[in-house]
């Protein structure tokens, strides 16, 4: 079993790699929708929910995630949302037309709703209330680098891989 002291790092990684990826899936598709609109043939008014639905789910599903965290526990709750979150990213990628793409974002919105602050939650119970502070700061580092980075990497995909 994990000594406290390594636990809270743990849950320290874990919560910055899922609050990184949350992060930067708000911004990974916004270069990619006009490859997206050729790709499948959709107009300007329906593409437009591969980002809309994404963040209304995402808006919906955070004041969720604190009754959630506190009726099933936070690490089984935070786990549930990784998962769907990875799940629905695999998903949005294999997309086969337009509307199975908004739905699998509205699944990740879901997803991401409630990973950031399930994971808030549990990243300050794992720190005594006297490291909470370092804690916290490192959650700068995801919290400025994901959004710049997701129109980098969503470019690049557009521009060098296939969809």
């Amino acid at each position: 079993m994990l000594k406290r002291v390594e636990y809270k790092y743990l849950v320290g990684v874990v919560f910055v790699f899922g609050l990184f990826m949350d992060l930067l899936d708000m911004t990974i598709t916004n270069v990619a929708l006009p490859t997206l609109q050729r790709e499948f043939n959709a107009p300007t008014t329906t593409i437009e929910w591969v980002v809309t639905g994404y963040l209304l789910s995402l808006a919906i599903f955070i004041p969720v995630s604190g009754w959630a965290g506190d009726r099933f526990g936070t690490k089984r709750v935070f786990m549930f949302a990784l998962g769907v979150f990875t799940l629905a990213s695999l998903l949005s990628a294999l997309s086969w037309n337009i509307g199975a793409l908004i739905a699998f974002r509205i699944m990740q919105g879901i997803g991401g709703g409630m990973l950031t602050p399930v994971g808030t939650a549990m990243l300050f119970r794992a720190f005594p209330p006297s490291e909470r502070a370092k804690a916290s700061a490192v959650l700068a580092i995801p919290a400025v680098v994901a959004p710049a980075s997701g129109p980098v990497l969503g470019g690049y995909l557009v521009e060098y891989q296939s969809w």
